[in-house]
């Protein structure tokens, strides 16, 4: 798709060179743009802030998860829970 974007091409010339129909170029420049567009909705995540418990946390060690998508950058560090992760995903995903 991305050689249909460069100057000069056309999608006809870029469809024949890869063996694929021009519809599917444009299809696949729709979704793109589809894509690139930031949602109509927000969708919120409750949050509960709680106490570590203080055993657990000095055992483990820290670490840092970058998640980015359509345009949102979303950074969870120190003990991660694996559901939180999980919360977040499916919501970015909607």
């Amino acid at each position: 798709m991305g050689a249909s974007l460069k100057k000069g091409a056309t999608v006809n010339a870029v469809a024949q060179l890869y063996g694929v129909q021009p519809w599917q170029i444009y299809d696949w420049r729709k979704r793109a743009r589809q894509a690139a567009q930031p949602s109509k909705t927000a969708t919120l995540v409750p949050v509960h802030v709680t106490e570590p418990d203080q055993a657990k946390t000095e055992a483990k060690q820290g670490c840092s998860v970058i998640i980015e998508a359509q345009g949102t950058r979303i950074t969870i560090t120190g003990v991660i829970d694996a559901i939180v992760v999980r919360t977040v995903l499916e919501c970015l995903a909607r």
